[in-house]
């Protein structure tokens, strides 16, 4: 299928204008190439529209400090669902691990665990940018016959946020850490 290269709509095959905008088209050999190029830069925009307000930012950064803060919350936050599950499961594997084995103190698994979430932090952009090319183009794939700006609307109301459920990990996880210190602490302070 190729694109109108004013406007942006599809256009048949050899079709010399545009039904939607009636700009002229260019000859055929020349309409693959602007059909590539128009691709992409719609590619460009539906990312922009999946990952909703900081998408600049997001593309850019090198080192992800709310992925570093929030650990697993952060990945929920960007409706990462997958991969949060994956993120909290390794966690959660490597602390029992750790443990099961008698590898040290408990500030040993807090630095294994910190060390673990600088990588993740230091590669976040690469993991979510892929996370995010994958879901547009399955929503390109299942909304073939969709305008640009349908697409647009799609592309954000599947991406972008979910506060809600960032808050509900961030206090699970609070609830989990306020658990694990008082289990230290009241040995301590009962004595």
């Amino acid at each position: 299928m190729n694109y109108c290269s004013n406007c942006g709509a599809k256009v048949k095959p050899g079709a010399s204008f545009c039904r939607s905008c009636g700009a002229n088209l260019p000859l055929e050999e020349n309409n693959n190439l602007n059909s590539k190029i128009f691709a992409s830069n719609n590619d460009d925009t539906l990312i922009d529209a999946y990952i909703g307000k900081n998408s600049d930012e997001i593309k850019v950064e090198k080192f992800s400090i709310y992925s570093f803060l929030f650990r697993s919350s952060y990945f929920a936050y960007r409706k990462m669902w997958l991969l949060f599950g994956i993120r909290l499961l390794l966690i959660i594997l490597l602390i029992v691990l750790l443990d099961l084995f008698d590898f040290g103190t408990p500030l040993d698994v807090f630095n294994i665990v910190v060390i673990f979430n600088i990588v993740v932090a230091c590669n976040f952009r690469k993991i979510y940018l892929n996370h995010v090319k994958r879901k547009v183009k399955r929503i390109k794939l299942k909304n073939s016959d969709k305008s640009m700006e349908e697409l647009k609307k799609i592309c954000s109301k599947k991406g972008g946020t979910n506060l809600i459920f960032a808050m509900i990990v961030v206090f699970f996880h609070l609830f989990i850490i306020s658990k694990i210190l008082h289990s230290f602490l009241m040995p301590i302070c009962c004595k």
